[in-house]
């Protein structure tokens, strides 16, 4: 099955006009709702008086869109590049060995957390997805991860387990 590979940006990089990780971190403020031209300006630092044409910089590079055409007022939301460049990563790539490495760690702690009556859950499963499961990738971005957890107990006794776990953390 192919992968998606991660949008990867580097300190000093210029994307329309902006810092690439400030862009970026703009992004990750806007998404996932409309937002004014103002808005966008005031996450960029920008000039409030610069927001229109900020907008039209962004749209130009295909980085947002307007949320609903023919308002009266101009409302934009994020394209899917733009969400790409917001979920962008500057890390540089790891080795395969250096992924399993820190794959076995995660694995060796949930085999902890198993072991201990100090959790409240177990860790059912561990599911390796994405990149890592093609062979033929040497350098990753990353190593994608689900946990499924399920509770030790139920009802009544996880809720004065975790109200113990609460108290305890208090003191």
């Amino acid at each position: 099955m192919p992968h998606c590979s991660a949008v990867r940006i580097a300190r000093g990089q210029v994307i329309s006009g902006h810092d690439a990780l400030a862009l970026r971190g703009a992004l990750r403020r806007l998404r996932g709702r409309p937002f004014s031209p103002e808005e966008a300006a005031w996450r960029l630092a920008a000039p409030e008086d610069q927001a229109p044409d900020l907008v039209v910089a962004l749209a130009d590079a295909g980085l947002v869109e307007e949320a609903a055409p023919g308002a009266p007022r101009p409302w934009y939301k994020l394209t899917l590049a733009g969400n790409a460049l917001a979920n962008a990563t500057a890390r540089k790539p790891v080795s395969r060995a250096v992924a399993r490495r820190h794959l076995e760690g995660l694995i060796a702690r949930a085999e902890i957390i198993d072991a201990s009556p100090d959790y409240l859950v177990w860790v059912e499963r561990i599911l390796v997805f994405g990149s890592y499961l093609d062979e033929g990738v040497e350098r990753l971005s990353d190593v994608d991860v689900a946990l499924e957890l399920v509770p030790r107990t139920g009802g009544d006794e996880f809720i004065e387990l975790g109200r113990g776990h609460v108290e305890q953390a208090m003191r």
